[in-house]
């Protein structure tokens, strides 16, 4: 991988946090209604991850986080991540 500035150097580990959906009903095939935009805003962008719809190949989820998050950098090791900004703005700070 090429980089034009050399990645964040890790300094710390803090304590992970499992945000693994909690699967309400399994096999449920029911037609729902998802109310994405009546999310109530939390904390940054990790506390404020709700998973809509999730199997075992990729998780939809929504979140409305309060404030940018510039104490610590977030890396999902697990899988990949997708962002769809609706209303708003930010920076993405990335190591590439």
């Amino acid at each position: 991988m090429y980089h034009h500035h050399r990645p964040t150097i890790v300094q710390d580990i803090q304590d992970s946090v499992d945000k693994s959906p909690k699967i309400a009903v399994q096999k449920n095939i029911t037609s729902r209604k998802i109310l994405g935009f009546d999310v109530a805003p939390e904390g940054d962008y990790i506390q404020s991850r709700n998973t809509l719809i999730a199997n075992n190949d990729f998780h939809i989820g929504v979140a409305a986080p309060r404030k940018s998050f510039r104490d610590y950098f977030y890396k999902n090791a697990y899988a990949d991540e997708m962002l769809f900004i609706h209303r708003g703005s930010g920076t993405l700070r990335t190591f590439l």
